[in-house]
């Protein structure tokens, strides 16, 4: 048994050197060169804004939309309410008499589904630029299009991101959060600098309206209830369009703050994640779609299998000296006193497994430097919230996800679907 542990923990870590190794080899050799052009024109745009059950954040997402600095005559937003239950419906037309002066529209339709919901917004978008802005994040740049519509500098450029963040923390689990999405944005910006950007998040994601409808819009059966962002940037990724990652502007987002809906939302981005990169499985390893092909595919379809095996590792390493310390005291009628006095504390430096300390040191500086770095492109300090958070998310965020990971596949197996 120990022997099949090793071996599945040396694959892993393998796979984990190789893919840090990869991305710092590209954030040295692959500087990014975004190439943005003159606005001598404004475009119209439009915000669509799909929505279910959102009664809580949607008025003030609707707030931050039309308080965007761009002329009236050239913006549009469109709420689109997806069959709430709620008062969704009844906040966004608050909104709206709040802004009277701006072009906000209210459509009520039956739940479909959010891709369907962003479809239906599509189809009465007037602008020539769409974005989609989740009911539960804000934009705090006013500036914000003016910042990201310059990077629509030629025709294969489909869609540009800005850096997403946590905004309001208001416990641990959210702080912890914090970090991850710094982190994401981190590698996103160096996946950007290869075209291997594998989703489209739904906060403040702009599109060319006229390569959507191209290409079809939204899923609404496949990804009804699962990533509809993930498989557009595929489906986009498949066409040989570019998606474009800047840190120029932040969109703020709500985190979820306690562990239910947290693994909720996990397994929507993991389950969805894999389930469409097994839809798009010809792309894989295919070199006609360039690194995106042969690197990113792959990695999504190991990245979840790496982190359970490391899991169960640790699992395993740390019971079976449970287990042998139980079996030590059974066999003495727990005296635990005599145990005590027969503990050897010889300790030879021939003693120490240092292939592990090294792949482990490794891990470790790298990880600290991709925090760091992260942090210093987000314009944001490592320790906002203090150390405590900090120390939480490189001991124990690890454990969450991977967790997350087992009742992935546990589901994927039971077949049970995901709703929005």
């Amino acid at each position: 048994m120990e022997q099949l542990v090793e071996y599945v923990l040396w694959a892993t870590y393998f796979f984990s050197l190789f893919f840090v190794i990869f991305w710092l080899t590209t954030f040295i050799t692959e500087r990014e060169v975004k190439t943005k052009k003159r606005l001598n024109e404004l475009p119209k745009v439009t915000i669509i804004v799909p929505a279910y059950n959102e009664e809580i954040g949607i008025k003030d997402t609707l707030r931050s939309l039309a308080k965007l600095d761009y002329p009236r005559d050239r913006l549009e937003i469109i709420a689109v309410n997806d069959g709430s239950k709620d008062q969704t419906a009844a906040r966004a037309r608050e909104a709206i008499e709040e802004f009277n002066g701006t072009d906000i529209k209210l459509i009520n339709q039956e739940n479909k589904g959010k891709g369907a919901a962003m479809n239906t917004g599509i189809r009465q978008a007037k602008g020539d630029y769409v974005v989609c802005m989740d009911a539960d994040s804000i934009i705090p740049d006013k500036k914000a299009l003016y910042k990201m519509l310059p990077y629509f500098s030629s025709e294969d450029i489909a869609a540009v991101l800005p850096c997403l963040k946590v905004g309001e923390t208001k416990n641990l689990l959210q702080k912890m959060q914090r970090y991850e999405y710094l982190v994401n944005m981190f590698y996103k910006e160096l996946m950007g600098r290869l075209d291997c950007i594998k989703v489209t998040p739904g906060p403040f994601a702009i599109y060319r309206k006229d390569v959507l409808l191209k290409i079809g819009g939204f899923d609404e059966v496949f990804n009804r209830h699962l990533t509809e962002d993930l498989e557009i940037a595929l489906r986009l990724q498949k066409n040989n369009y570019r998606i474009v990652q800047t840190m120029e502007t932040d969109v703020l987002t709500i985190p979820p703050d306690n562990l239910k809906e947290f693994y909720q939302q996990r397994k929507r981005w993991y389950k969805g994640g894999f389930l469409n990169t097994l839809r798009y499985k010809k792309m894989i390893l295919d070199r006609k779609f360039g690194d995106f092909g042969l690197f990113e595919m792959p990695t999504t379809l190991v990245s979840g299998f790496i982190m359970i095996a490391l899991l169960f590792s640790m699992i395993y390493y740390l019971a079976k000296p449970a287990f042998q310390t139980w079996a030590k005291l059974s066999s003495i009628n727990f005296d635990i006193w005599t145990l005590l006095k027969k503990i050897s504390w010889d300790i030879s430096a021939l003693d120490f497994h240092y292939s592990l300390i090294f792949v482990g040191i490794v891990m470790a500086c790298a990880s600290i430097f991709v925090i760091k770095r992260s942090h210093a492109m987000a314009k944001e300090k490592v320790f906002r919230y203090g150390a405590v958070p900090f120390i939480f998310y490189i001991a124990m965020y690890f454990i969450l996800l991977a967790v997350g990971w087992v009742v992935i596949y546990y589901e994927l197996i039971r077949k049970k679907e995901m709703k929005w």
